[in-house]
């Protein structure tokens, strides 16, 4: 299993990993030192724009890729050429807001969670086994599906 750490300018890019299902921790207001002992204590592959954080990690024998443009589908397919088939989604996705593991839960199990419009119109829900929050296939799904369809 990828285990990625991602430096603080790349919180979206993190983000949509997690959408696509990678284990993908952010890190924010920390120096590179930390980012560093971090992604080796935890052996997370360091994900970086900064080419100067990118050779430190070399020197001290942290896996790092670091990313050649801004555009985030771009970093999206550098990251899938990089390190094969990462991307589990849609069958298997990750918590959007705090990396945990999302779980197809029971629609009953919910209805107290969401408004009763989403709970009408909605037959299949996840739920984030470590902040509880909950998802479902709203309006927003034709967007992650075209992102996910627009990775070579």
């Amino acid at each position: 299993m990828v285990r990625l750490i991602f430096d603080e300018m790349l919180k979206r890019t993190a983000t949509w990993c997690r959408i696509f299902g990678v284990d993908s921790k952010h890190v924010k207001d920390m120096p590179d030192s930390e980012i560093i002992k971090m992604a080796k204590d935890k052996q997370r592959i360091l994900i970086t724009r900064d080419e100067k954080l990118a050779g430190i990690c070399k020197n001290h024998d942290v896996e790092v890729i670091l990313l050649e443009s801004d555009d985030l589908t771009q970093q999206l397919n550098q990251l899938k050429s990089a390190l094969g088939g990462i991307f589990t989604f849609p069958e298997k996705t990750r918590c959007p807001a705090c990396n945990g593991e999302l779980e197809i839960v029971d629609k009953e199990k919910v209805k107290n969670k969401v408004i009763d419009n989403v709970y009408k119109q909605n037959e299949k829900f996840w739920l984030c086994k470590e902040c509880k929050k909950v998802y479902w296939k709203g309006s927003h799904w034709k967007n992650i599906t075209r992102i996910f369809e627009s990775i070579k």
